[in-house]
């Protein structure tokens, strides 16, 4: 949503890590939202590996994954601890499919790249995973190593799809709602079409 400030096409504007920040602080001042939104996972990683597989040092120097770290990093000295800063990172599951492998030769490096988010200085990592995940204790396994990774950096570890990790309260875009208390994201998933005033207006109307 923010590229629309930019008018820069979203694809460019994810892939420039000064462009993305100042879309994400001039989004975050007509929003007045608490959180800011650096990443969300959809095919971030498989576009930063440009080819070159599952590498973490190449991924997390590369593409839209190191325009987030680097945003990241940029926000919290502009912010401080006056917003939330949020990445969404695809989970192992996911991640197994994008890249065709196997599970256990993936929790590596999303435990890796938790820990890099975590040093650049969130305050939440959501996961994202397939809409036919179902966890099993491969997964469950490495995602408690990112957790603990999490609680280390005093960092919260959300889960957007069901799963034991703590989940936030999701209400439609032209249906907010007070009743969640913590953190609430628009159960969509915006894209650079959506109205910037409605956004505006549900996160006004989300804190009462």
């Amino acid at each position: 949503v923010a590229a629309q400030i930019s008018a820069r096409p979203p694809d460019e504007f994810r892939n420039d890590p000064t462009q993305l920040t100042n879309g994400l602080v001039e989004l975050q001042k007509i929003t007045g939202a608490d959180g800011i939104i650096c990443s969300l996972g959809s095919e971030t990683e498989l576009e930063s590996s440009k080819g070159q597989g599952l590498n973490l040092d190449l991924i997390s120097s590369a593409g839209p994954v190191f325009s987030s770290l680097t945003s990241v990093a940029r926000l919290r000295t502009t912010f401080g601890e006056e917003s939330v800063l949020v990445a969404g990172i695809n989970g192992p599951r996911r991640l197994s499919k994008q890249f065709d492998l196997k599970i256990q030769d993936t929790l590596e490096f999303f435990c890796g790249l938790t820990k890099k988010y975590c040093e650049a200085g969130v305050d939440v990592v959501l996961i994202f995973e397939d809409p036919d995940f179902h966890e099993e204790e491969k997964w469950c396994a490495g995602v408690k190593t990112a957790e603990n990774i999490c609680k280390f950096h005093q960092v919260s570890l959300l889960s957007w799809e069901d799963s034991f990790l703590q989940q936030p309260f999701k209400y439609p875009l032209l249906e907010p709602c007070t009743e969640g208390k913590g953190f609430v994201f628009t159960s969509e998933i915006l894209d650079y079409t959506a109205n910037i005033n409605d956004l505006a207006l549900w996160v006004e109307r989300s804190k009462g």
